[in-house]
């Protein structure tokens, strides 16, 4: 009963019996879910088919656009492990060393990167000591910022 409160849903769906409610980005309680996005389908734009997807729930509100991605190298390493999630929102404006999600103009890929701000030019880095051959890549106005990272839910 009081996991069943705490995740304000009835036993019944607790133990498997009911189906839990999708509860909508945005609804008025305390837990949000978020889709768990293919970065494939990201860098394609296509919209993701809701009934196929999986979801991860979030204690804190977001944006209705915010997803969550698997960290697929170790660029960020020992900060964030390969295979962590990674919540990402991408209506809150990354800051000054904020950790950012970003599609480059010139690669099909993603890239989880620490942001740099240096006046009115805008650099990432990776944090792993194995990406030193990679250090900095200026942003140009072609490279796209996805989201901030705001949340990693870490795989070891």
């Amino acid at each position: 009963e009081v996991l069943a409160n705490f995740f304000t849903i009835s036993i019944d769906q607790l133990c498997g019996i009911e189906p839990l409610e999708n509860k909508a980005v945005g609804a008025h309680n305390d837990n949000y879910q978020i889709p768990i996005l293919e970065q494939a389908e990201i860098v394609s734009g296509k919209k993701t088919n809701k009934k196929n997807c999986e979801y991860l729930f979030i204690n804190k509100q977001v944006d209705a656009n915010s997803f969550a991605i698997k960290m697929l190298d170790s660029s960020m390493e020992p900060l964030i492990f390969k295979g962590s999630t990674l919540i990402v929102d991408p209506a809150k404006k990354p800051q000054y060393h904020s950790l950012v999600v970003v599609r480059l103009h010139l690669c099909n890929e993603l890239l989880v990167r620490q942001l740099v701000i240096n006046g009115n030019s805008c650099c990432i880095r990776p944090l792993s000591q194995d990406f030193k051959k990679v250090e900095m890549v200026l942003l140009s106005k072609k490279d796209k910022i996805l989201g901030t990272v705001i949340e990693v839910r870490f795989s070891c």
